[in-house]
Parts: structure tokens; sequence; C-alpha cells
């Protein structure tokens, strides 16, 4: 079964994502099993990783987990190992809410890459219905879980 994890935990950075997106969330991730071990499939820094999921349990606390009803594309998602994480992005996407809250502006981020990535972009890889037409460049944990719909079936709140 594969799903997919909103979380966050204790630190600095984590709250500044949260006070900046307005989120529970800082972090947004996919869970399955490889040959029966459950796993965790993200972009973290690092890059985007398989982490064994009761490895990362320890460090992080799952706010909502979801299953999406149609199957998603996994292998786009694998496809992407090693793939840098985008440090920069997270100064834009200050830079786009903050726009977006003083002005009502929408703007894209000015320093999303174009080959490196962030956990929520990451996930819209896997083509889910809900997701579809989200700007990779601005979409945030709370982007994602703001448009959780009909095709996901919750599995933890």
């Amino acid at each position: 079964m594969t799903t997919v994890l909103f979380s966050t935990k204790s630190g600095l950075f984590p709250w500044l994502i949260r006070r900046f997106t307005g989120s529970r969330a800082s972090h947004s991730l996919i869970g399955l099993e490889i040959s029966g071990v459950p796993v965790v499939l993200h972009a973290t820094v690092g890059g985007v990783q398989i982490t064994h999921r009761k490895k990362w349990e320890r460090a992080n606390h799952v706010i909502r987990e979801f299953r999406p009803k149609q199957r998603p594309n996994l292998e786009a998602a694998v496809e992407m190992l090693n793939t840098k994480y985008d440090y920069l992005a997270l100064f834009g996407f200050a830079w786009a809410i903050a726009l977006w809250r003083i002005f009502r502006v929408k703007v894209r981020n000015p320093l999303a890459s174009a080959s490196n990535v962030v956990c929520s972009e990451f996930l819209l890889v896997l083509d889910i219905p809900d997701w579809r037409g989200l700007d990779p460049t601005t979409t945030t944990s709370e982007t994602l879980l703001a448009n959780i719909g009909d095709g996901f079936e919750e599995i933890r709140h």
C-alpha cells in the first residue's frame, strides 16, 4: 500500500517552514513497502532518498496520512532517487508567500531549481488527480493538504 504522509518535527527549520506556510506540517513524503519492509521515500536534506520508516518515525511526528485511491506513479518517484534537495527554493517560498500575504500577488518561486526538488514538489511526480495543475514552484505541504479531495482515503489523523 502506498500512502502520502504529512509530518513535522522539532527544531528551528521545521518551525520556520510551519510559520511561513501556516501549516501544521513541515514535510510531505511517500510511505510504501519494499519486499515487506516499511519505508518512506522523500526529498530531504541530502536529496531524494529511502529511509526505513521506523527509523524515520523516531525523529518525526506524522500529522496526517492518506492512501490515494488511484495508483500513484511510483516509477517517476523512484527515478528521482538521489535528486538533490532544493535549498534555495525554500528562501524563494518565503518570498512568494510574503508577496501573497502583503499584496495578494501570486508569483512563481524565483529561486526554484529545474533539477532539484523540495518535498512538496517531489510528491507532485506521483501524478495524483487531486493535485494535477498545482504549480511545483509554489506548492507547499499545506497546498497539498488543502487539495486533498475524494481521491484519497484518510489513514491517520
